[in-house]
């Protein structure tokens, strides 16, 4: 397992193959943060999208420049997302989980990790 955490989110590429996305708590991502984001990313990964267990805790994305960098290079960094989150606590999801599931790679919601790891191995490449 690796972690780096840069500008308040933690990315962690887990034994198992899958990417977590942690933002650290009272932070919000922000345009002028993403590039910084994406680059500890591609250190994690390289050039392997893997499946991504995103971890929200209920925080709104509504940053449309963020938003935008991400999904430019969602497909690089993406193969299916998992994202933990509970309509009743965290309010709705965020209208880009819609978007990637019709347009990108696979999109699901959960309210169980355990549920969520099993869907993502799904998405895992087995190594040669």
């Amino acid at each position: 397992m690796e972690t780096i955490v840069v500008n308040y989110v933690r990315f962690t590429l887990r034994g198992d193959g899958i990417l977590e996305i942690d933002p650290l708590p009272g932070a919000m991502t922000t345009a002028d943060l993403v590039p910084d984001q994406i680059a500890a990313v591609r250190r994690l990964i390289g050039d392997a999208p893997r499946p991504v267990l995103w971890k929200p805790h209920g925080k709104p994305f509504t940053d449309i420049g963020a938003w935008r960098q991400w999904m430019d290079v969602a497909t690089n960094v993406a193969v299916a997302m998992g994202i933990l989150h509970d309509e009743q606590r965290d309010g709705p999801l965020p209208s880009f989980a819609a978007v990637a599931n019709s347009m990108l790679f696979p999109v699901r919601a959960f309210v169980d990790e355990t549920e969520a790891v099993e869907w993502l191995s799904g998405f895992i490449k087995p190594r040669h």
